[in-house]
């Protein structure tokens, strides 16, 4: 399905989040000048078609006090599908990739702490018999990206960091913490599943929006399958910089339309490269001119560039009290 220019405003709208009251799509409705019922049918096809990967709650993990690591690879050919349906199995995994490298497959791995992550590692190396690499982030510098596509520019668009800070939740909040991280029906009264006998809609929305100005709820809002949307190159950037360049250098890599991710990352033997950014484009010649202006600006000599090779699993990790 190629989207309408109405479908592409509903996705730039639906990736800003819903509004958190009794009926969010007829907020959207008016906003865009349609129905209500317009607005449901066409989220509806955009989810069916798989335009919209999701439309879900953007948990931000740091405030629940659980760590992450990127895990790297080197898996033989015969045995990737093996071993990438035994790390997709995991529930603590929420992304896994094979891209085009000696390590071929990458994926993010949550934990309860660093020491937590490393059992998990232990645990999967004694299994498959195969040693696994973690790169956990040192300094953030872009993240929680939106794709603006009604434009026409395709560019990406950065939204704020949210504060790192460990959150105390209530019961209540917990409560409505685990049932919001299903995925959102585009239904008039899409939050109405939320309530029970002890909680009506009114409480139900008053715990989210404590949520979300706590920064544990980033927002409730649509994943877009980028490929599906005209991005057809999306490569992972790995180039080796000083420590002494490195905030510097993260930040201006950082204001690339065409990135969304970047962080500093810690190193393992026989990949010192320390400086990441995820990369979307139209064509790989975007990437490529991107990517030439800014080592030269920086000085760079020792850079790679991953392609994706196939997505094995892209869903977030879903948090339980």
């Amino acid at each position: 399905m190629q989207p309408g220019q109405l479908d592409k405003q509903i996705c730039d709208r639906l990736q800003k989040g819903l509004s958190l009251c009794r009926r969010p799509f007829s907020d959207i409705a008016e906003e865009l000048g349609v129905s209500e019922d317009e607005i449901l049918s066409r989220v509806s096809k955009l989810l069916e078609t798989g335009v919209i990967r999701r439309l879900s709650a953007m948990i931000n993990y740091r405030s629940l006090g659980r760590a992450s690591t990127l895990v790297a690879a080197a898996v033989a050919d015969d045995r990737i599908e093996e071993v990438a349906g035994v790390i997709s199995g995991l529930e603590n995994v929420s992304h896994n990739y094979q891209r085009d490298h000696f390590y071929n497959l990458w994926f993010t791995l949550q934990g309860q702490d660093q020491a937590d992550i490393d059992g998990q590692l232990k645990k999967l190396s004694d299994e498959l018999k195969i040693d696994f690499k973690s790169l956990p982030v040192e300094r953030f510098f872009k993240l929680d990206v939106n794709f603006d596509i009604a434009d026409g520019s395709n560019k990406v668009t950065e939204k704020k960091n949210l504060a790192e800070q460990v959150v105390e939740l209530t019961d209540l909040q917990k409560k409505i913490l685990t049932k919001i991280q299903q995925p959102i029906k585009p239904v008039a009264d899409a939050f109405d599943f939320l309530c029970d006998d002890e909680t009506d809609i009114d409480a139900a929305l008053e715990v989210l929006r404590q949520l979300k100005n706590a920064g544990v709820v980033k927002r409730i809002a649509a994943v877009l399958n980028h490929r599906l949307l005209g991005f057809d190159a999306n490569v992972m950037f790995v180039c080796k910089i000083d420590e002494s360049a490195a905030e510097s250098a993260g930040r201006k890599l950082a204001a690339y339309r065409q990135v969304s991710h970047c962080y500093q990352r810690k190193t393992f033997a026989g990949f010192d490269y320390n400086l990441f950014a995820m990369m979307h484009a139209k064509t790989m010649d975007d990437i490529y001119s991107l990517v030439a202006e800014f080592v030269s600006s920086e000085n760079i000599t020792d850079y790679q560039l991953l392609t994706t090779v196939r997505e094995f699993k892209k869903k977030p990790v879903r948090h339980q009290f």
